[in-house]
């Protein structure tokens, strides 16, 4: 009975998901995360057809520039929709950089 349980145990705690964690730091998460957004806006009104294979070249592309690595960048992609916590305090990162971005073009009067 004994080892039962034990075998039970190990079996549960081998299913359950060890802590999520991204590869990279969120620091440099975000910039990459906002050039991929500006990518996903580029190829937003692309014909269909060529939508997905454009934004893997951007894609591609950015992570080249940001020197990550793509599967790793696809991965903490992939990983916070798993992690709402975790995106939504990446994403506020990602909104006042960006909001910054934008302030420091406009032109005053």
């Amino acid at each position: 009975m004994r080892h039962r349980s034990l075998l039970m145990f190990i079996a549960l705690a081998s299913c359950s998901s060890p802590g999520l964690k991204t590869y990279y730091p969120e620091d440099q998460l975000v910039p990459v995360f906002i050039d991929i957004h500006i990518a996903k806006a580029a190829v937003q009104n692309a014909p269909p057809s060529v939508r997905d294979s454009l934004y893997e070249q951007y894609f591609l592309h950015l992570c080249s520039i940001h020197q990550v690595d793509p599967d790793s960048v696809q991965h903490d992609l992939d990983m916070m929709t798993r992690e709402p916590d975790l995106m939504e305090r990446l994403y506020a990162h990602v909104v006042d950089s960006m909001e910054a971005r934008m302030e420091l073009r406009q032109v005053p009067d």
